[in-house]
């Protein structure tokens, strides 16, 4: 659902008043130079609010020369600026015809959109200040009221909790469109406000950098991380395993719904720091991007523009591309709908993208790719491709893969096109830089609506301008779709947080020879404050969420190397291969001061039929809740824990790593598994230990030799998944 029918594009052009009225048109052009009004001077403190309902001719002057900031407002005007501003937020322009009187077209909308209940008896009579709240407030959509602030009605001195006024007025506050005229917070409700007061108030409707915020009431942001409980040492007689009924399923898979629910509903706009910019697929880049009205278009723009402040995209929109993480940027949402969705991938939907080859239902690509491809994304997910290389077996789950639409044999060798012979396998020739794709039913624009390719690039990356290190970011409420490598890549950070974000079909490129990898949120280096929490990640060819480093990457000899202070938690990963990964290694001929794990938890994460889905094209079974490497030559464990994590279903094992070296620093425990009796329930280091009471028994004192740690374990007999 979008946000507004037309957001805005490059103008708008806008019908005007009678020249008698003192609001004479609106435009979105921003005027080359300002406005000039005898009456209105620089030092004035409403100079720039002026300023800027001048540029978007909100407000005119009451003559070429003269604003009058003293004057006061009208029923009729105020409630014609309300009508206009609710008509731009809503329907992307304004178009009023005019009427007689002039004022009974805006009436009529101003009634038909609730901004009032009742029409003024005297419309000429002036407007008091909590009147012009109350209109304005109930003009805007709510999602432009986002908060800034946390105040409350008891917070304004002037204002009671049974006045009719009271929760428009208490909202403009929370936006930081009003912060009363004192220290107190007063409003001066029942005064007649005055056009320098309505040009202030308006300038930050539009232009929500020039909000207000408060010292005295910020709002507190839940930081869990700060406050988690982590269970005390449980006696190992409290290890259960037992019989994972229906009811036992249904109430976990439930769980796991409502916190997906919970996560993608979520409709925040996060504000971090200023200067404040708009991006809407709608927009153009010739807009300054300094209001919901004027919004920028690409990504392209916002990479090679934004330097500090906050971005937000609209909901709604789509972005083809890839994001630079600047540092010290939050990026975030605006508007009502789905989250924004940043594509990482080629659309090869239209029919000039594919041609004929010799083979059978075998059709090329027309345009170059790159280095690698590795998916195809069918019609938003219901089916996917099958990556055949040259050599390789897809070993698959029983021998089987999935496209999404049908399970066959993945074991068949193909060295060049001519060998796919099984729907959606495709073959892309590096050297080339040529796809091919295996197309049964009729040619691949004839058979799918849209032909997502995803290419060797990660939706949002570093940006290299910053140097190796990512710093002080945070990512909330974003989609990632469609990219070959990882959802967001980096490189080693420091303060990174990413939230109430959603990743689907990530990954799949070939790494080097024929390794393929792609996770949803990764830092590949040092880290020193990483939190990924709410988020949903749907088909990741390898992991959804990790911390890890290898070799000697971004290393100097005889330096410290600290994974730290990493908390992922409340998210849910379906159809990953892995959802948590934790890996740390020491090439051959480098040497630490030290290599540790520092400070890292992962809880209350749902992970859901790991293996299954895209990733089960894989040539190595390895799918888990918990995946690592976690023992170098010297590396350490303080205060590591992964608790109170659920995992429904895994194609392989429930834990997975190679050398798994646990100690009274690393603590597993009080994880639900629900698993199928008699697979495996853990691979360390190649080494299998089985899904039953024996491993149960044995599994703390002889495994991991750790006696005092809590794993529950449940038991389905079977697991049936596309």
């Amino acid at each position: 659902m979008k946000t507004r029918k037309a957001l805005f594009a490059k103008s708008i052009i806008l019908v005007s008043l009678t020249a008698a009225l003192i609001f004479s048109i609106f435009s979105v052009t921003a005027s080359a130079q300002d406005t000039v009004f005898t009456d209105v001077k620089k030092d004035d403190w409403f100079y720039q609010s002026v300023q800027s309902v001048s540029t978007f001719r909100l407000m005119n002057g009451v003559n070429e020369s003269s604003f009058a900031p003293n004057g006061e407002l009208t029923y009729a005007q105020a409630l014609t600026i309300a009508a206009r501003v609710n008509s731009l937020y809503e329907n992307g322009k304004d178009d009023f015809a005019p009427s007689s009187p002039w004022y009974k077209v805006y009436f009529d909308h101003a009634i038909g959109a609730n901004i009032t209940k009742q029409l003024p008896e005297f419309p000429d009579k002036s407007i008091t200040r909590k009147e012009f709240a109350y209109f304005l407030a109930n003009a805007m959509p709510k999602w432009a009221l986002f908060k800034i602030n946390d105040i409350k009605i008891t917070d304004i001195p002037d204002i009671s909790a049974d006045n009719e006024y009271a929760e428009s007025i208490c909202s403009l506050y929370n936006a930081g469109i009003v912060l009363g005229v004192d220290e107190s917070l007063s409003f001066n409700a029942d005064q007649l406000i005055k056009r320098s007061e309505a040009a202030a108030i308006l300038a930050r409707t539009i232009y929500p950098e020039e909000r207000l915020r408060s010292q005295m009431h910020p709002i507190e942001r839940e930081n869990e991380a700060l406050s988690i409980k982590i269970p005390e040492n449980i006696p190992t007689e409290k290890i259960t395993m037992k019989q994972a009924d229906s009811k036992v399923i249904k109430n976990y898979t439930d769980k796991a719904s409502e916190l997906t629910n919970i996560i993608l509903s979520n409709s925040d706009t996060l504000i971090g720091k200023l200067p404040i910019y708009f991006v809407s697929e709608n927009g153009s880049d010739e807009n300054d991007g300094k209001s919901p009205l004027t919004p920028w278009k690409s990504l392209e723009k916002v990479n090679s523009t934004v330097q500090s402040g906050t971005v937000l995209f609209e909901r709604g929109s789509m972005f083809r591309g890839q994001l630079f993480l600047t540092n010290g940027v939050t990026f975030s949402a605006y508007g009502e709908g789905e989250k924004p969705e940043i594509r990482a991938s080629v659309d090869a939907s239209s029919p000039e993208f594919w041609k004929k080859t010799e083979i059978p239902n075998v059709y090329e690509c027309t345009v170059k790719l790159g280095e690698s491809v590795g998916n195809i994304v069918f019609d938003n997910g219901k089916a996917w491709g099958i990556l055949k290389q040259p050599g390789y077996k897809n070993v698959g789950i029983n021998g089987l893969v999935s496209n999404g639409r049908e399970k066959y044999p993945g074991t068949n060798i193909v060295n060049s096109y001519r060998d796919l012979k099984n729907d959606l396998e495709f073959f892309y020739d590096s050297f080339s830089q040529r796809l091919y794709l295996c197309s049964k039913s009729a040619s691949p624009s004839e058979a799918f609506d849209s032909i997502e390719i995803c290419t060797k690039k990660s939706a949002a990356v570093r940006n290299s301008d910053y140097g190796l290190i990512t710093r002080n970011v945070t990512v909330n409420n974003i989609h990632f779709s469609n990219a070959g490598v990882h959802g967001i890549a980096l490189n080693g950070l420091e303060n990174v947080t990413v939230e109430y974000c959603k990743f689907t079909f990530i990954g799949g490129c070939v790494q080097k020879d024929t390794l393929r990898y792609g996770n949803a949120v990764e830092n590949f280096g040092k880290c020193d404050g990483f939190t990924v929490r709410n988020c949903y990640t749907y088909q990741a060819y390898d992991c959804a969420y990790t911390a890890q480093w290898q070799g000697n990457a971004g290393h100097v000899e005889g330096e410290e190397f600290l994974i730290k202070n990493v908390n992922f938690y409340n998210n849910v990963s379906d159809y990953a291969n892995n959802c948590l990964e934790f890996w740390i290694k020491e090439n051959d001929g480098v040497s630490g001061k030290r290599f540790a794990f520092e400070n890292c938890n992962a809880w209350g994460n749902y992970s859901l039929n790991n293996g299954y889905g895209f990733g089960q094209q894989r040539d190595l079974l390895s799918s888990s809740m918990f995946y690592g490497n976690l023992c170098g030559k010297s590396t350490e464990f303080i205060n590591f824990n992964v608790f109170d994590n659920v995992m429904i279903n895994s194609s392989a094992y429930a834990v997975f790593a190679y050398k798994l070296d646990l100690n009274d620093g690393f603590r597993l425990r009080n994880n639900v598994y629900i698993h199928e009796y008699g697979k495996t329930f853990a691979n360390i280091y190649y080494t299998l230990f089985p899904y039953n009471e024996k491993t149960l028994n044995n599994m703390a004192k002889e495994i991991w030799r750790q006696a005092a740690y809590t794993i529950t374990l449940c038991r389905k007999t079977q697991a049936k998944k596309k």
